[in-house]
C-alpha cells in the first residue's frame, strides 16, 4: 500500500475508516419479496397468457421501474427469459394509500415462448 499523507491519515482516524479486505459472504443478500416473486412466476407459468395482479405501490416511480426491470430482463428471476414476461405497472384510483393519493399495481403475464 502507498504511503498516507498526514491529511489522509487524519481523515482515517476523523471518520473512523478502516483500510481492510471485505470478509467472505457464504450467503447471497436476498430481497424480502424474492419468495412472493417465485410464487408469481409459478403461478403464471401455469396460466399462461393469463394477466396476474402481483403487487401494489404507493408510487408510480417504483411500480414502473419494477415492470421495466422485468421487461428489459434485469429483476432476478427473469433474466434470460427472452419475451416470455410482461410486466405491466397501471394507476389503481380506488385504492389509495397513506396520502390519500392513488396506488400503482403491477400486473405479471407468462408467454411461454413456442
Amino acid at each position: 500500500m502507498a504511503r498516507l499523507n498526514k491529511a489522509d491519515e487524519e481523515a482515517l482516524e476523523t471518520f473512523g475508516f478502516v483500510v481492510e479486505e471485505p470478509p467472505e459472504q457464504e450467503n447471497t443478500r436476498r430481497s424480502r419479496y424474492e419468495p412472493m416473486w417465485d410464487a408469481a412466476r409459478a403461478l403464471c407459468a401455469k396460466m399462461p397468457g393469463k394477466s396476474l395482479r402481483v403487487r401494489s405501490y404507493n408510487n408510480a416511480s417504483t411500480a414502473y421501474n419494477d415492470a421495466k426491470a422485468i421487461n428489459n430482463g434485469e429483476k432476478r428471476g427473469f433474466e434470460d427469459q427472452g419475451d416470455q414476461w410482461l410486466a405491466v405497472a397501471a394507476k389503481n384510483e380506488e385504492v389509495l394509500n397513506d396520502k390519500n393519493e392513488p396506488t400503482y399495481d403491477l400486473y405479471l403475464k407468462y408467454t411461454p415462448s413456442e
